[in-house]
């Protein structure tokens, strides 16, 4: 019999985890759900979520980060921003997570994509219907650029097992 795969590299356990994730991803489905509904996309996410991220990028609290170039393409806001401190991928997904936060809505689904200089998260934003309100959100595509967003990027390869 082949051993399990390891899930991360030192992992002595192999195999599966713990447990499943079932109590939390009936809300994850919710989401993803929502954002298939027609019209759930709301227009204009340049003036609906832009200003909160200036404003937080003006303030005491957004350190290490260049001025942002905002762009729509198909409905998605596309932030590209400068990562400006050095750092490891984590230090810079902690700074990623802190800038999403600043327009993230009630429901936010982040995906990471690393690429050889960059790294670029796509975010799935939104609030629930309500009584008075349907369900709506945003696609934010945000690239993250500069010498420390490509240090922090290339840290991550990890080098292919032969044999």
């Amino acid at each position: 019999m082949e051993p399990e795969q390891p899930r991360w590299p030192g992992d002595e356990r192999g195999g599966g985890g713990v447990s499943d994730a079932s109590s939390s991803s009936e809300r994850v489905r919710a989401l993803a759900h929502q954002m298939d509904e027609a019209g759930w996309l709301a227009e204009d996410p340049e003036a609906h979520l832009g200003p909160k991220l200036l404003a937080w990028l003006a303030s005491d609290a957004a350190t290490g980060w260049g001025q942002p170039e905002l762009s729509i393409s198909s409905g998605t806001l596309g932030i590209r921003i400068e990562w400006q401190r050095p750092g490891r991928m984590r230090d810079l997904r902690g700074d990623a997570y802190a800038l999403i936060g600043s327009f993230a809505e009630d429901q936010t689904s982040v995906v990471q994509a690393v690429a050889e200089s960059s790294v670029t998260y796509t975010v799935a934003t939104g609030q629930p219907a309500t009584a008075t309100a349907r369900a709506h959100g945003h696609i934010v595509r945000v690239e993250v650029i500069g010498e420390g967003a490509a240090r922090a990027a290339a840290g991550t390869r990890t080098p292919k097992r032969v044999g």
